[in-house]
């Protein structure tokens, strides 16, 4: 079984060397589309063209997967995995744009038979408007279409393919039933439905996440003022099975280029549908107001000096797309507050996105350096392990802000010591305002 994957970036790579390992010892060939010259030249040399954790290293010892530019390359190929972006217009509304280019770069080649699955996140009834685009060009091929939306975390990507709760698979016939339970080895975790359905899963899951992660963050807000700890609040809410602890960590708000598209653009969607989804745009509207929170509470310290420790979206990546960190930031700079940044992996890209208007730092202790705040946004391991006395001795003022709640223990007493959502350090709550 021959396998196409078309885009080669967070989704796309993570899928192609985990389809590569699935299929080891069963045959087949996987290949890899990309307009992106540059990036094609680095994984055919097998060079890294992003972080993710396990992926760069599963790649140095795959000698089989290929990397082109060509897309005369599907014209062999049994099932197409179409993986672009799907960016929202200025209107929030899906933008189809770079799969439509696609159906316009392989509609000549593509052989019958083939099975073309949209794994791009796609609004419910995009895949089959994508089928009639593509019969509209090629009349004469006989072909089948499926929604297989991906689940994958960035950060653990490779991960979560391997290892899924769940896959789910569109389909409107039995051949596209029967072609991805082959591919799949009949794993008991399919779980087929319409390609509507499917479409709607994608969205719903993601929304609903957002949903988990702007109300612990409000309810962060009350702890605060109410003598509470977020923390012990999450844990006690999350031992209840119905509930289940995760995306409960009060933080900086959610970020990437997933939760906040996708739930603006489910939210328009429904708009459209004359559908009200007040829950969803009410999430929406807390996350967005979360920086402007976050970044009031940071100017309380009335400091200019700041080294902020974090960029990315998240821990485990080096992608700042839509980072809450990168917008806090920015906020920060309307005020004219110095900032020294550092980030184990994603600092290249915080560069390129500011260039001079921040100093950057490697090495993590020189970010404390003659700095009258530090305040931790995204909660990288790297940092839990952090050194207090050295960074007490360095630091010009001893004020942290820690969004992540990484400090708990000892040493703390040597700081004015802010963490997210009260809760009690060295026998005192720090909900109390500055």
């Amino acid at each position: 079984m021959n396998i196409q994957i078309i885009g080669s970036g967070y989704v796309g790579l993570p899928t192609a060397v985990g389809f590569n390992m699935l299929l080891a010892n069963r045959g087949g060939v996987i290949s890899v589309i990309d307009i992106d010259k540059d990036r094609i030249k680095n994984l055919q040399s097998k060079k890294s063209i992003f972080y993710e954790k396990k992926l760069n290293e599963e790649l140095l010892k795959q000698n089989n997967i290929q990397f082109s530019c060509d897309f005369k390359n599907v014209k062999n190929q049994d099932i197409i995995f179409i993986c672009v972006p799907t960016p929202n217009d200025k209107n929030n509304q899906i933008d189809l744009s770079y799969i439509k280019s696609v159906i316009d770069s392989i509609y000549k080649y593509l052989k019958n038979g083939v099975l073309l699955c949209i794994k791009s996140t796609v609004i419910p009834g995009s895949t089959l408007s994508i089928k009639k685009l593509l019969q509209k060009k090629n009349p004469k091929l006989k072909f089948h279409i499926a929604c297989v939306p991906e689940f994958l975390k960035e950060g653990s990507a490779l991960e979560d393919f391997l290892n899924p709760d769940r896959i789910i698979c569109g389909v409107e016939d039995e051949r596209s039933k029967e072609l991805l339970t082959k591919l799949y080895n009949n794993s008991d975790k399919l779980f087929f439905t319409s390609i509507n359905d499917a479409e709607m899963i994608k969205y719903a899951s993601n929304s609903f996440l957002s949903l988990k992660v702007a109300f612990i963050n409000e309810l962060a807000n009350l702890c605060e003022k109410s003598n509470c700890d977020i923390n012990l609040v999450s844990l006690g809410m999350g031992l209840d099975k119905r509930i289940a602890p995760y995306f409960l960590n009060a933080s900086i708000g959610y970020g990437g280029s997933c939760f906040p598209k996708d739930s603006t653009a489910l939210n328009s969607f429904a708009k459209k549908k004359k559908v009200n989804l007040s829950i969803l745009n009410a999430s929406i509207k807390s996350n967005q107001n979360r920086v402007k929170l976050i970044c009031k509470n940071i100017l309380e310290f009335n400091v200019k000096n700041i080294a902020i420790f974090g960029c990315s979206f998240k821990a485990n990546t080096d992608d700042i797309r839509y980072s809450q960190a990168i917008l806090l930031i920015e906020e920060l700079l309307k005020n004219n507050v110095k900032i020294t940044l550092h980030d184990p992996k994603a600092l290249n890209n915080a560069k390129k996105y500011f260039a001079n208007k921040i100093a950057y730092k490697q090495d993590f202790y020189e970010c404390f350096k003659n700095q009258e705040l530090a305040v931790f946004l995204v909660p990288w391991s790297d940092y839990k392990n952090a050194n207090l006395d050295k960074i007490h001795s360095l630091m010009q003022k001893p004020n942290i802000y820690d969004t992540c709640n990484l400090f708990t223990k000892e040493n703390l007493n040597k700081f004015y010591y802010k963490k997210m959502g009260g809760g009690i350090i060295n026998g005192k709550y720090c909900y109390t305002a500055i």
